[in-house]
């Protein structure tokens, strides 16, 4: 029964709304005049006492020729909104890499603009590692006798001068450059560390070095055999490896010599 009420006093509002709307329009087409909505009371309040103030009231009523004049030249001129630029522009993404991995455009990876987009100062990463290459084979050259110095180097200072990034940056920074930054440097002949070296530094890594002078006989003795087992088990996996890459002949007996080099060196430790 409430709903029912309801609706039937929700219908009614509805159509009083609708005729006081009709009145309304009715009203404003008879007096061509716009009929503004009620004031709330506080802010009938404030309007009121502001009519009653003679000093606004002239204010308003005041004529202002300079406010006159400015807004005249005023002017307004409205148009419809132009629509809005989208790039077509393929942008830099983990996608965009993917697709055009075997484009020529593309080095080390990423996407490198082209040379009279690049601004001044500013090199690429192919470009520097050129760049320090050839910085490389200069040092290189001047340790050569003075025939091939003379043959190389000419070559190698012109291809620097002439390379594109040299023309962007500088001399004085690609000296900074220079200066922090190497590029990797391939060598034929690699340093190899000697057997001896690599004991001395294990022995002091596990505390079997000299002028231990604090330690008495029997912790000097303990070292000594705790040192030797070491030696031995190092010798075994050192063997056992060997042996899987076949570098070691079954048949033929160790070398004494080296064996006893290296126990008289220990030994020297000991003590």
């Amino acid at each position: 029964m409430k709903k029912i009420w309801k609706s039937v006093l929700r219908t009614i509002k509805n159509r009083n709304y609708q005729q006081k709307a009709i009145k309304y329009a009715e009203d404003m087409e008879k007096t061509e005049a716009v009929h503004r909505a009620p004031r709330h009371p506080t802010e009938q309040k404030y309007f009121q006492k502001v009519q009653a103030d003679e000093k606004i009231t002239q204010e308003i009523k005041r004529k202002n020729n300079i406010l006159i004049g400015n807004m005249n030249k005023i002017t307004v001129t409205s148009s419809e909104p132009e629509s809005r630029w989208t790039t077509t522009k393929e942008l830099q993404s983990k996608d965009t890499e993917w697709v055009h991995r075997n484009d020529q455009i593309w080095e080390f990876g990423f996407y490198e603009p082209p040379p009279e987009k690049i601004p001044k100062g500013k090199l690429m990463f192919r470009e520097a590692i050129e760049i320090l290459r050839t910085q490389c084979d200069r040092d290189f050259v001047l340790k050569l006798n003075e025939e091939r110095r003379n043959i190389l180097l000419p070559q190698i200072l012109e291809s620097l001068e002439k390379h594109p990034a040299m023309q962007r940056i500088g001399n004085e920074t690609f000296n900074t450059v220079w200066q922090y930054f190497r590029p990797f440097e391939r060598k034929e002949q690699q340093y190899v560390v000697k057997r001896k070296d690599i004991d001395e530094l294990r022995d002091a890594m596990l505390g079997f070095y000299k002028d231990r002078k604090d330690e008495g006989e029997k912790e000097r003795l303990e070292r000594l055999e705790k040192m030797k087992e070491l030696k031995a088990k190092e010798d075994v996996r050192l063997s056992q490896e060997l042996k899987k890459l076949g570098l070691v002949n079954e048949d033929k007996e160790p070398d004494k010599a080296v064996k006893d080099d290296t126990e008289i060196r220990r030994l020297e430790q000991a003590k």
